[in-house]
């Protein structure tokens, strides 16, 4: 599992506190990528919304927890689990998230192996701004930076 990296800030009225940083994510090449892609078109969902400040996530769904931990060992991002509603006898659902720029980084190097979901894909990286034009890292959303 990815481990969070800690940095201090002084805030203005000079008291120290400690945020986590989330790790840069990892991009797999060659199959595993594929593989991934695969994920994404079957089990995932890729989520932009522009309410006061643009949101993009990656969320893939599944039951396998050696799969959704497979992602955060081979990639990063976080899994939270949610148990089924009473009396239906499923199992508990796990969600693998990226947020922001991650998510953003790893739907540009899947994206040519998309097949259902690369229109989507493509909607996303046409609205959301790149790194290099002002994306910077958020824990759950993307903004650009204020000049």
């Amino acid at each position: 599992m990815a481990i969070l990296s800690e940095i201090e800030v002084k805030t203005p009225s000079n008291r120290r506190r400690t945020y986590r940083k989330p790790p840069v994510v990892r991009i797999p090449r060659g199959v595993k990528l594929g593989y991934l892609a695969g994920l994404i078109d079957g089990e995932g969902c890729i989520l932009f919304a522009k309410s006061g400040h643009h949101s993009l996530r990656l969320i893939i769904g599944n039951t396998d927890s050696n799969m959704l931990q497979w992602l955060c060992d081979n990639i990063g991002g976080k899994i939270c689990w949610r148990d089924p509603p009473p009396g239906l006898g499923k199992k508990p659902m796990g969600y693998w998230t990226l947020h922001g720029s991650d998510a953003r980084v790893i739907i540009e190097a899947v994206y040519p192996y998309l097949t259902t979901k690369q229109a989507k894909a493509k909607e996303v990286m046409s609205i959301t701004p790149t790194i290099t034009e002002g994306l910077r890292r958020t824990g759950h959303g993307v903004n650009r930076n204020k000049n």
